[in-house]
């Protein structure tokens, strides 16, 4: 269905902010689920969605029209594709400018998370998702991600300009990180280095699960923390 599913729409005065919410009916059977995203300057965040919706989301953005939304299933596999409309010249920091995209994903599916974003702030727990694979491709942005345990393995795949990158994943979770990048500052407490761009925590062959981490970046502060 490739319509716009605009339910609400209106005008923030106080910071001239365009506000619209958007959602997708999960259809009963579904056992994973695709995800695209498209957008520009702005503040992303994570909620779990209502029961019975496979995807929602709430936008406050001023400068933008708005978001396109397209939904399509396949047997028990649904994709959404949910990417910004045309936008002015305008960047996150501007003076008075609320821009916020709550994104509100479905807990039963196993998920592939595609985001193309340009500069922006990116925040997400994922602990309660079975995230498959999530691959973030953006401009300058602060990434922090919270990885669970709920899939034998789940694969994460950054590529950014200039970036401040933090990563949490689990004690019992055996991680890999692969990294690409001459400018980066590091910090992989817990991780061994086995050569020039490649880290492993101790016990990696042998965990039961395992997560992949893989980043390319131009300039970056890159974190990876055990919790």
């Amino acid at each position: 269905n490739d319509d716009d599913f605009t339910y609400d729409e209106g005008t923030d005065s106080t910071s001239e902010a365009n506000h619209q919410t958007y959602k997708v009916d999960k259809v009963e059977g579904v056992k994973s689920a695709e995800l695209k995203i498209g957008g520009g300057a702005a503040r992303f965040l994570l909620e779990q969605a209502e029961p019975g919706q496979l995807f929602a989301a709430d936008t406050r953005l001023a400068g933008v029209s708005g978001f396109t939304l397209r939904e399509e299933a396949s047997g028990s596999h649904q994709k959404v594709v949910f990417k910004m409309k045309s936008q002015k010249n305008i960047r996150l920091n501007d003076k008075g400018l609320d821009r916020k995209v709550t994104l509100k994903l479905n807990t039963e599916p196993v998920w592939d998370i595609n985001m193309e974003i340009g500069a922006g702030d990116l925040k997400y727990d994922l602990t309660p998702y079975k995230v498959e694979k999530i691959t973030l491709e953006t401009g300058a942005s602060n990434i922090d991600l919270k990885l669970g345990d709920l899939l034998s393995e789940s694969n994460v795949k950054i590529e950014s300009g200039v970036a401040n990158i933090e990563i949490a994943v689990p004690e019992n979770v055996g991680c890999e990180i692969k990294m690409d990048g001459a400018l980066n500052a590091k910090n992989f407490t817990g991780f061994t280095k086995i050569k020039s761009g490649l880290y492993r925590t101790e016990g990696f062959d042998s965990a039961a699960k395992k997560i992949y981490i893989d980043t390319d970046s131009g300039m970056s502060n890159f974190t990876v923390r055990r919790y």
